[in-house]
């Protein structure tokens, strides 16, 4: 099997798999901002916020380097009480479209650090794993998730 054939079965699974946590989400959607604006990692000191900054995110890159990355999550949307689903919305003014290639490819990662951004802060906050799997789909401006 060649390594395109590999990535394209890989890709099917995972819209399979993704479509049908939709569905799921779908069934019992009582969808409800959580946070808009919502900032990851450490904020600047003139950037007023009403709640604390979700944990930023932190990469090794060498023995005595580190890539320290903040940024703004637009919207995260609850979508069930048991907080099992959650929905990030970007918004774009620029009519950009979603390519899940490109995030296969590496150069289209913005929704995904936003994912993991939440996962970081979930994680940090309920001292808890409960990303350990999950599967992303992501359209255009949203991106919904669901943790196991």
């Amino acid at each position: 099997m060649t390594i395109i054939v590999a990535l394209d079965k890989s890709l099917i699974d995972d819209t399979y798999d993704s479509l049908n946590l939709i569905k799921q989400a779908n069934q019992y959607n009582q969808s409800k901002p959580l946070r808009t604006e919502a900032p990851f990692g450490k904020v600047k000191q003139d950037d007023q916020q009403t709640q604390p900054p979700l944990a930023g995110l932190v990469f090794d890159l060498d023995e005595d380097r580190k890539l320290y990355l903040r940024g703004k999550i637009d919207r995260i949307d609850q979508q069930d009480p048991e907080k099992q689903f959650y929905t990030i919305i970007d918004y774009k003014s620029s009519g950009k479209k979603f390519n899940l290639r490109d995030v296969f490819a590496g150069t289209e990662l913005q929704l995904l650090t936003y994912w993991l951004a939440l996962a970081n802060d979930l994680n940090a906050k309920k001292n808890i794993d409960c990303f350990t799997g999950w599967s992303c789909f992501c359209s255009h401006k949203a991106a919904f998730c669901q943790s196991s």
